[in-house]
């Protein structure tokens, strides 16, 4: 018998994961021993079931803080197992055996990756020393990890110092785990017993969504070293729960290893999924396995060629309210990259686009055409040798209106090819589906809304039978076509239709339709929603056509397409499977809003097309009968030029411009350099410190109103670079921005105040605001206190981007000002909910003429240093006992001048300008439609048009690009993905989105706000650098502005 095999599982019934993995050591000769505080259910037949309080009792029982996990009981429980020296080999619940296990000595276990050795199956001997080290390091459960950096185990010394220590349960994931083993491992040389990655681990954490898909070739990763499968239990639990409503596909590695084993998932369902669907067909396809029928993975089966990767390529243009659900959908029939030609989008599109292109989903390339090109065939030209395309296994050209509607087997692509024979290529045939009567568009997948359709045999008009057509590589032919491939170069192949027979030879030349001798809807149906509903129709009429770009899109194209003759309902099935993918993506912080904006998006268009007597008139004519075919051709009226509301100021009149417009681009860069040369002489760096102080708490305060759609973007960066708190003042939000707050005050991240400023004396609330905070317990503790709005991003350009790194950098100052840098709009009209600081590049230069409002700072001090009063743009109130001990640098990490300690100086003049160490990234304006809530937040009941525009054009620099923060936008999506975890943040943030949008189109009604919004997108207005200086000087111009 092979050496015994110990597991632990705390309580609780097993999953089909754990009896997949219990039986693979039983079926591999194995004798198992599960260990468990109570009775155990679902524990397959021949497991030895022993009390795990003989190992280790529960009492005590130890946690991983931030998870929950109870990883550290269960990394304590083995390595006191082991000690026993009874000669078991432990392996977690979710490690599947390939092979019998075999220790070297006692030793059995391998890297999971380059750096790290896991102990999901573990053998030591009893007289291991890096057992023993083990031992005596979790015997205190608030020892420091001797592997940690230096300043972080400076901090756990100084908590412990403190009184204070850190638990293990507090401390890294995996600290009593991979990190404890790798690191003893390697002190006591041990670590030359570990096996490879491929022996144990062939699949790492990243790499697990593999285990679960259909149709990957795991030949390169499992090979004959393989002896265990590591399935990463709780995440691969979660994900079939929420992803695969409690079913694996069959197809995939996972479901081949159940049916092997002949594990019946329904009959031990995982926790989060406890009544799995007895009658979907994956739930058949096991229950047939159980009964012994012979019903084998077709991954392992090697029927029909690989379809590993199978390519869709598309063109697009406004089509953002319906991506995900497209990509979504078709990811689960089997598609498994999108690559997408865009050209002059006007609404999200792109931006989801390049959301799914940064999740390895699809590839977007921007296709500008000339007037009179058709885009379609330029993208299909230039695609046909993209190397996406040349690597894959199988292409299909489409469109996002045409959805692939397999017959067969579970509906995927390799279901389709295996009914068909494996051929080279399928054509599939077009059912053209009408609006069902939808006369008003809605947010839902277009197979769930359009059911009514052609009737199956529907030859004329021609249209109906077009196909198109999915083609594997080596396929006769030298390009692509829009709906086949064109010039061949060889005899005709294996070309079968939706029926799976195979077309006539005449193909092989040309033809994109089926004739009555080659039609056939059996296998795959292609799902046409030409149309859509009434209102998408003006959208996609006001777009235009990809391909036959001078055809309109009139009541004769409508009849041809909005067919509702039958119902053909068989694609919904399909579409459960696509519905947790759609899921996932509602709520990925990086696609969700953007899906929302474009919905947004769309119905604005369909408003402002319907203002439009001529699509008004359109409209009218298709909803009086949407299910019908057959209307009459109508005459429409010309459309009238849209009349401006009310007439914009003059710029003249506004502001004063400049005879001469002053350097830009290069040439301005130039005079900041040798501005930037000539000062280093006389603005020396700061001496270093012996002994630098503490600087790891940093807070930041700042004032809020009805700022709620962008708080968590500014809260997320600025906790990725090092900030640890926030201190926020509100008053009189009318949007969610209190309840977002308390929300992450709920959380840790902030304490908010309402704003206790004096309305009756006047006093302004910042200045409040301000008094308060001075006297407050996490200003006065903090090491570092920064005083900036929440429309500022400090930008450091040293190191990692973090405060560590700056204050490194620059030897160690107690005052940071920050200069300004604002960015403008440069044509940003429409609010999104992306990333503020990824959508918005245009900025001043960094040396501006006279005025320079755009050269004002903000600081960061600390509060130990020799300052006794908080100001908004720097501390202030210097010491004079304590004047020596001023350490005040630029941003450039260059001492100030004297003069700025003992003056109230808030912005950088010649002599105190610098950015090279840190920016402060002021997007004073963000887009046109928000900037109307801005004006609105400031002056409640009117807007002075004058006012509004000269804000604008006094601050809307944008000559120049400035993308370097973007370079820190990974670590804080990171950030924001956790925060967004939280439903109630998650739900609180769409709330405050909405909120702002409804706000934007109340004002966009008002006759004074769409006067100021038609002004100031007014193209011509000049940019702020085109401002002439006043004759009273810098300063008093700077403080008029401010």
């Amino acid at each position: 018998m092979d050496q015994p095999i110990a597991m632990l599982w705390m309580r609780g019934s097993l999953s089909f994961v754990e009896q997949l993995c219990v039986r693979s050591f039983l079926d591999a000769g194995h004798h198992v021993i599960l260990y468990g505080y109570e009775e155990i259910g679902r524990v397959p037949d021949g497991v030895e079931r022993r009390d795990a309080a003989l190992i280790l009792p529960e009492t005590g029982f130890l946690v991983h803080e931030r998870t929950g996990s109870p990883a550290l009981h269960s990394d304590l429980f083995r390595y006191r197992l082991l000690a026993r020296g009874t000669g078991e080999i432990w392996a977690d619940t979710d490690a599947y055996c390939l092979r019998p296990f075999r220790a070297h000595d006692g030793h059995l276990y391998g890297w999971e990756s380059e750096h790290h050795v896991n102990g999901g199956v573990l053998g030591l001997p009893p007289d291991s020393a890096t057992l023993a080290a083990l031992l005596d390091f979790t015997s205190d459960e608030f020892a420091i990890p001797p592997w940690e950096k230096p300043w972080r185990r400076r901090e756990l010394e100084a908590a412990k110092a403190s009184g204070q220590p850190v638990h293990a349960g507090e401390q890294t994931w995996g600290v009593w785990g991979p990190h404890a083993i790798t690191h003893f491992l390697k002190e006591t040389g041990e670590i030359a017993h570990a096996l490879p990655q491929a022996a144990l681990y062939p699949y790492t954490f990243a790499e697990r969504r593999k285990l679960l898909t259909a149709g990957v070739d795991h030949a390169r990763k499992i090979t004959d070293e393989t002896q265990s499968i590591h399935l990463y239990g709780r995440r691969i639990r979660k994900r079939i729960a929420e992803r695969d409503l409690g079913l694996p596909d069959p197809d995939s590695l996972l479901g081949g290893l159940l049916i092997k084993h002949r594990i019946d998932p329904c009959d031990a369902p995982l926790r989060d999924c406890p009544d799995p669907d007895r009658d979907h067909a994956f739930a058949r396809r096991y229950r047939e396995a159980v009964e012994g029928k012979q019903y084998q993975a077709a991954a392992m089966t090697g029927e029909i060629r690989p379809l590993d990767e199978v390519v869709a390529v598309t063109t697009m243009r406004n089509e953002g309210a319906f991506i995900l659900d497209w990509v979504a959908y078709h990811l689960g029939v089997g598609v498994t990259h999108f690559l997408v030609y865009t050209n002059d989008c006007d609404d999200q599109t792109v931006a989801i686009l390049d959301a799914l292109a940064a999740r390895g989903l699809v590839t977007r390339v921007d296709n500008p055409v000339s007037d009179g090109q058709k885009p379609q065939r330029q993208a299909l030209t230039a695609a046909w040798s993209q190397p996406r395309v040349t690597a894959a296994d199988a292409v299909v050209v489409m469109d996002v209106d045409e959805y692939i509607n397999v017959h067969e087997g579970d509906g995927t692509l390799t279901d389709l090819f295996r009914a068909a024979g494996d051929p080279d290529m399928i054509s599939m045939t077009w059912r053209l589906f009408g609006t069902s009567g939808h006369i008003a568009y809605e947010d839902a997948p277009a197979p769930e809304r359009f059911t009514r359709c052609a009737p199956a045999l529907t030859r004329k008009p021609h249209q109906a039978w077009g196909f198109k057509t999915i083609l594997r590589r080596g396929a006769p032919f030298a390009g692509f076509g829009v709906h086949r491939p064109h010039d061949p170069t060889g005899p005709m192949p294996r070309w079968t239709n939706g029926s799976g027979a195979q077309l006539p030879d005449r193909y092989l030349d040309g033809g994109w339709r089926s004739g009555i001798d080659c039609w056939g809807y059996d296998l795959v149906t292609l799902n046409h929603y030409a149309v859509r509903s009434c209102e998408s129709f003006l959208v996609k009429r006001d777009r235009g056509r990809s391909n036959h770009v001078a055809r309109p899109q009139d009541v004769a194209y409508w009849n041809t397409y909005n067919r509702n003759d039958e119902v053909d309902a068989s694609i919904l099935p399909r579409l459960e499977r696509a519905r947790a993918l759609r899921e996932v993506f509602a709520r990925d912080p990086g696609l969700g809003p953007l899906h929302e904006a474009a919905v947004h998006w769309h119905r604005a268009r369909i408003d402002a097309l319907k203002a439009s007597p001529r699509e008004a008139a359109f409209l009218a004519h298709v909803s009086a009968d949407p299910n019908s075919h057959r209307l009459d051709e109508i005459a429409l009226p010309e459309a009238p030029p849209v009349p401006r509301t009310v007439a914009a100021a003059p710029v003249s009149s506004l502001i004063e411009l400049r005879d001469v417009a002053p350097p830009t681009g290069d040439e301005a860069a130039r005079q900041f350099d040798g501005l930037m040369e000539r000062l280093k002489s006389r603005q020396p760096l700061l001496p270093p410190l012996d002994a630098p102080p503490r600087s790891e708490r940093i807070v930041v305060v700042t004032s809020m109103k009805n700022e709620g759609c962008f708080v968590l973007e500014w809260i997320a960066y600025h906790l990725s670079i090092g900030v640890t708190h926030f201190l926020v003042y509100t008053n009189d939000c009318d949007d969610p921005t209190d309840a977002v707050l308390d929300r992450l005050q709920a959380l840790g991240h902030v304490t908010r105040v309402d704003n206790p400023f004096n309305r009756e004396s006047g006093q302004k609330p910042q200045r409040g605001a301000l008094n308060d905070a001075a006297e407050r317990a996490v200003v006065r503790d903090a090491d570092w206190v920064g005083i900036i709005d929440v429309d500022e991003f400090v930008n450091i350009h040293v190191g990692d981007g973090t405060f560590a790194a700056l204050l490194e950098a620059a030897n160690h100052p107690n005052v940071i000002s920050m200069t300004w840098r604002f960015f403008g709009n440069r044509g940003v009209h429409a609010y999104e909910d992306r990333w503020q600081t990824e959508i918005l590049t245009a900025c001043a230069p960094l040396y501006i003429p006279k005025p320079r409002l755009g050269w004002g700072f903000k600081s960061f001090y600390r509060p130990d240093g020799p300052f006794t009063k908080v100001g908004v743009h720097r501390p202030l109130g210097l010491d004079p006992e304590r004047a020596d001990e001023v350490r005040w640098i630029n941003g450039a990490g260059r001492a100030m001048p004297e003069r700025v300690a003992l003056k109230s100086e808030w912005f950088s003049r010649k002599d105190t300008i610098g950015y090279d160490m840190v920016t402060l990234n002021h997007y004073v304006l963000r887009s046109a439609e928000s900037f109307l809530v801005k004006r609105q937040r400031g002056r409640i009941n009117h807007v002075d048009q004058d006012q509004g525009v000269n804000y604008w054009v006094t601050r809307n620099y944008a000559t120049e690009t400035d993308t370097s923060i973007h370079a820190r936008l990974p670590r804080a999506r990171d950030v924001l993905v956790g925060l967004l975890a939280d439903e109630d943040l998650f739900r609180l943030h769409r709330a405050s989105v909405a909120w702002h949008r409804e706000r934007i189109d109340e004002l966009m009604r008002e006759t004074e706000y769409r006067a100021l919004y038609d002004a100031i997108t007014d193209p011509s207005l000049p940019d702020a650098i085109m401002r002439a200086p006043k004759e009273k000087g810098d300063q008093q111009t700077l403080e008029a502005a401010e």
